[in-house]
């Protein structure tokens, strides 16, 4: 099953990234001013390497915090260094990473999709259920 979860996530962060409507499809997101856009796209594909390679996932959340530096607000960058942070085994930080995501952006289905993995993971059913019926 923990085999099955790595390519489920990857696809959560993928649509994080802005395929198929993710967090800064909402009106909520603040758009940085283009210089600092290009930047944070350069941060956060950095970050999502770092996150794809198995040699290099430490350095993932290092990267994704620059993300959230730049853009605070943004639900995107808080889900992918709460989903970073998981992988890699800092499950506190990383859960109230996405609980911030959660906060500035409720509607966004992978937080709580990934929120109920976490939740399964500890062997707590009920809030993982709680957490899929609010996909």
């Amino acid at each position: 099953m923990r085999h099955g979860l790595i390519p489920a996530l990857c696809v959560c962060i993928a649509l994080s990234a802005g395929c198929g409507g993710g967090p800064d499809a909402s009106p909520s997101a603040v758009a940085p001013p283009d210089s600092a856009r290009v930047r944070l796209q350069e941060i956060r594909n950095l970050g999502k390497a770092f996150y794809e390679n198995p040699a290099t996932q430490n350095l993932a959340p290092e990267e994704l915090r620059k993300a959230v530096v730049f853009n605070p607000d943004s639900a995107r960058e808080h889900l992918n260094l709460g989903l970073a942070l998981l992988r890699t085994g800092k499950t506190s930080e990383g859960m109230a990473s996405i609980e911030k995501a959660r906060s500035i952006d409720p509607s966004i289905p992978h937080i709580y999709f990934n929120l109920g993995v976490e939740f399964k993971k500890r062997g707590e059913a009920a809030q993982a259920i709680e957490q899929f019926q609010q996909m």
